[in-house]
């Protein structure tokens, strides 16, 4: 239900540019004023009009996204990577059409053009050189969307900073950590640094010793060994072509045994 109510909200900017419209219509037709006044109305209109036309197509993309995301037959998961390709790709397009909207819009107002571009370009080389860190986060968001090192809910190690994945945005991937604060990394720090990616592991390993007697007698050190792998392969859990069960090393006070073996559980816990 929610994305169609985005739906919803395209019309309050469409409507406000009809109404401007109309308000225009009647000063020009029907009280008649003319000269400067009539000239600065009109400006002012239809810069609204033009305005409102960006927000309705900015708020028309995010709403398509949402919707596809929602739809029962695109079967995609709202925690997702390919969700936040579509959300990153609608906020793309929305700002791509947004500016052509707007150099249209300058045209119908009367704007020279020429001098404005000529000025952009100067401008333009300031503006990327001061945003180039930014750029390079966008093209590290693109990146992550095209390889996968992780996605939403993942448990990862980004560098040395460890945490669940709350969202991967154009600029930047938030993680909560496991003491409840939340990480903002700069996708260009993402992509750069080794991702230890925990969530995408198929089995869960245990490793741990366990301490017996010096004088127990060789044959029961055996026995006791054969007796864990035998639980180990009749278990229904763990993974049955990788372990060890061995006699590890000489304790201070005890003979180590060391079980390292894999087990296939959902989470942590």
């Amino acid at each position: 239900r929610r994305p169609y109510g985005r739906f919803a909200r395209i019309l309050a900017p469409i409507a406000i540019a009809l109404l401007v419209t109309v308000v225009l219509a009647v000063l020009e037709n029907e009280v008649n004023i003319t000269g400067d006044l009539l000239t600065t109305v009109a400006i002012g209109g239809k810069a609204i009009v033009v305005a409102m036309a960006v927000w309705a197509v900015f708020a028309l993309c995010k709403a398509v996204a949402e919707a596809v995301i929602a739809a029962p037959g695109m079967k995609i998961k709202e925690d997702s990577i390919d969700a936040t390709m579509w959300r990153i790709g609608s906020r793309i397009l929305g700002f791509l059409l947004s500016v052509v909207l707007l150099i249209r819009g300058m045209q119908i107002l009367g704007a020279d053009l020429v001098p404005l571009l000529a000025g952009l370009g100067v401008g333009g080389l300031a503006v990327a050189l001061a945003a180039r860190e930014t750029l390079t986060d966008v093209f590290g968001s693109l990146m992550i969307l095209a390889d996968r090192p992780y996605r939403i809910g993942h448990w990862v190690v980004i560098g040395d900073k460890e945490g669940t994945v709350q969202s991967i945005g154009l600029r930047s991937t938030r993680i909560r950590t496991f003491y409840d604060s939340v990480l903002t990394i700069p996708n260009s720090t993402a992509v750069s640094s080794i991702v230890d990616n925990m969530g995408m592991r198929s089995y869960r390993r245990v490793r741990t010793m366990v301490g017996i007697r010096y004088d127990t007698p060789p044959e029961r050190i055996e026995a006791f060994l054969e007796g864990i792998k035998r639980i180990i392969q009749t278990n229904p859990t763990t993974r049955k072509d990788y372990f060890h069960v061995v006699l590890n090393d000489f304790g201070p006070d005890h003979l180590a045994v060391l079980l390292y073996f894999f087990v296939k559980v959902p989470d942590w816990s």
